[in-house]
């Protein structure tokens, strides 16, 4: 599958997560505890389910060749 429609079925699964699911206050409260800014996470909520995807992390993707035979994922925010 090309990455451009991993990208695409993964927003879509977001979105539908964010809608349908659960992406609330309270459930961020029950993994995470009160240390998260709930106005931040209702701001990004708003943000994906209207297809604005610009506040997440760039996901670069290496090849296991590249990573010295690894596997990870590394993030830079």
């Amino acid at each position: 599958m090309p990455i451009s429609s991993l990208l695409t079925t993964s927003q879509y699964l977001l979105q539908n997560f964010i809608i349908n699911q659960g992406f609330t206050s309270e459930n961020f409260t029950l993994a995470f505890g009160n240390g998260f800014n709930h106005l931040a996470l209702e701001n990004l909520a708003q943000q994906l389910i209207q297809d604005d995807f610009s506040s997440l992390p760039t996901v670069d993707i290496k090849s296991q060749s590249e990573l010295g035979g690894a596997n990870g994922v590394y993030g830079d925010f």
